[in-house]
């Protein structure tokens, strides 16, 4: 999906390629689109074409994905809570 964006930054006063990237790499990060990956059937391109089936093996990255920042959560909430004990 980035080279899909990328002809966007030939023109002025649009973000770097490094943006871009730290940028959909912040949102595909994100609980809600992974989430998104675990329930949808298919991927969209820019247009909200359907482009490609998301498969089971992305699903299960997703998920596990989900229980790693689920659990890093958790595990900065008790050492925060162990500290002020």
């Amino acid at each position: 999906m980035d080279k899909d964006l990328f002809s966007f930054l030939e023109k002025e006063n649009y973000p770097s390629k490094v943006k871009l990237r730290d940028a959909l790499t912040y949102y595909t990060s994100s609980i809600h689109y992974l989430k998104a990956v675990i329930n949808g059937t298919h991927r969209h391109d820019l247009k909200g074409q359907q482009v490609q089936e998301i498969t089971q093996e992305q699903k299960d990255f997703a998920h596990d994905k989900i229980e790693k920042i689920l659990q890093s959560i958790k595990t900065k909430k008790q050492h925060k809570n162990k500290s002020f004990s």
